[in-house]
C-alpha cells in the first residue's frame, strides 16, 4: 500500500496527515495529530485524581540523534490549565545529571495550551552556576512544573544523542 505523509506547521498547531490507499481513493484515511489541549485532556484522563498537574514528554522520546545548531522540536502534554511549565534538558555528565533550562529564561509558559517548543541546540548552556556542554549520548527532555519540579515532572522515556 502506498503511503503519503504530509507535515505542516501552522503557527501554534502542527498537523501530520498520513494518507493511505490507491489513487482511486478506495481506502483513504487521515490522521491528524492532537492539539495541545487534547493532549493535556488525554493525560488528565489517564491519571484521574492527581492533585498536581501531570506531565508527559511526547518527543523527543529516545533514540533520536541531533547535532549542535539543529532545531529540536519538543512536544509535551500537561493535564491542567493554566500550568506554569519549564522545559529542561537532562544531560548526563561525569559528575552526574545536569538540568539546564531550554525554555524561557525569564520564567515559565502555559504548557497546557502551548505544548510545542522549538529551539536551536547550543554547544553549551549556562545554568547560572556553571556551563553544561550539550554534546552527549545520554540526554533526555524534562518537562516540569515551574518552581515545583519535585512534585510534577516527566522525562523522555529513553536517551537521545546530541553530536557536535
Amino acid at each position: 500500500m502506498d503511503k503519503k505523509v504530509f507535515f505542516a506547521r501552522l503557527g501554534w498547531m502542527t498537523v501530520l496527515a498520513v494518507l493511505a490507499g490507491s489513487c482511486s481513493g478506495d481506502k483513504t484515511t487521515a490522521m491528524v495529530e492532537k492539539t495541545c489541549t487534547e493532549l493535556g485532556d488525554s493525560v488528565a484522563t489517564a491519571n484521574p485524581g492527581s492533585s498536581n498537574p501531570v506531565y508527559k514528554v511526547i518527543r523527543p522520546n529516545g533514540g533520536e540523534t541531533f547535532h549542535v545548531r539543529d532545531t529540536m522540536h519538543v512536544r509535551i502534554a500537561v493535564s491542567s490549565n493554566p500550568t506554569p511549565t519549564v522545559i529542561r534538558l537532562a544531560v548526563n555528565t561525569s559528575v552526574g545529571p545536569k538540568f539546564p533550562r531550554i525554555s524561557s529564561s525569564s520564567g515559565a509558559f502555559n504548557g497546557y495550551t502551548n505544548c510545542d517548543l522549538d529551539f536551536i541546540i547550543p554547544d553549551s548552556v549556562n545554568t547560572g552556576s556553571e556551563w553544561v556542554h550539550m554534546v552527549s549520548d545520554s540526554v533526555r527532555v524534562r518537562a516540569e512544573m515551574y518552581n515545583n519540579e519535585s512534585f510534577s515532572n516527566d522525562l523522555s522515556d529513553d536517551y537521545f544523542s546530541i553530536k557536535p
